[in-house]
């Protein structure tokens, strides 16, 4: 009894704890674009905010299932479409919308939106999610090797970043949502969307040893100077 408490609490604590740090996540990602009020900042707001409601709730139900306090049977939907299934579509269309924002595509900026919408009515009145799967895995596969090589390329922290959640979204799709590792990942998501949105990774991980040292001699020079 003292053992089925114990990680019964730790499942509770795990699911909390991710939850807790994706709305603060959320938060600086939201207190980001207040700030700037540039379409970059709204989409990637817009992306998170899918992520997170697909984590949560899947995470949240696999969970009360585990725990014998939800039917398997009982989903949450929107029309037809289970509401994972519709923020993993969203997702995705973020994604390639961010790519192609990224890319100045200004000709099918439009077009990631086009698709979500399609896809999303499509699931909600049929009930269909084979095409949505296959949308999916075409559009986050390409989008996410995109993202790391514009990451490693460019030194971008934010391109980083989305890879990162996009590779978490992926993997907390097919292991259990409810065991360890899963709450790992949600953690991980969390912090990494801090991360992201504070310029961590600029700072520490992509900065720009050249043109860091560049600006250190342009000071050095100004104190020097101004002595």
């Amino acid at each position: 009894m003292d053992q089925f408490n114990l990680l019964t609490a730790a499942r509770i604590f795990g699911e909390l704890g991710g939850i807790i740090l994706i709305i603060l996540a959320l938060g600086v990602a939201f207190a980001t674009w207040r700030k700037n009020r540039n379409p970059i900042d709204l989409g990637t707001l817009f992306l998170f905010v899918t992520v997170a409601v697909a984590i949560i709730y899947t995470g949240v139900r696999a969970t009360l299932i585990d725990l014998n306090l939800l039917d398997s049977s009982v989903f949450l939907k929107i029309g037809l479409l289970d509401l994972g299934d519709l923020m993993t579509v969203l997702m995705a269309s973020a994604y390639v919308w961010f790519i192609v924002y990224l890319y100045q595509l200004k000709i099918v900026y439009s077009l990631p939106l086009v698709a979500g919408f399609f896809f999303s009515a499509y699931g909600m009145l049929t009930g269909d999610v084979i095409p949505i799967l296959d949308y999916v895995t075409w559009t986050m596969l390409p989008a996410t090797l995109v993202l790391f090589i514009n990451a490693i390329k460019n030194k971008q922290g934010l391109s980083f970043s989305l890879a990162i959640l996009a590779v978490a979204a992926v993997l907390i799709a097919v292991v259990n949502p409810a065991s360890i590792f899963a709450y790992a990942i949600k953690w991980f998501t969390g912090i990494n969307i801090i991360l992201g949105q504070n310029g961590w990774w600029d700072d520490h991980v992509f900065f720009d040893r050249k043109k860091r040292k560049q600006i250190q001699n342009v000071w050095i020079s100004r104190m020097t100077t101004s002595v």
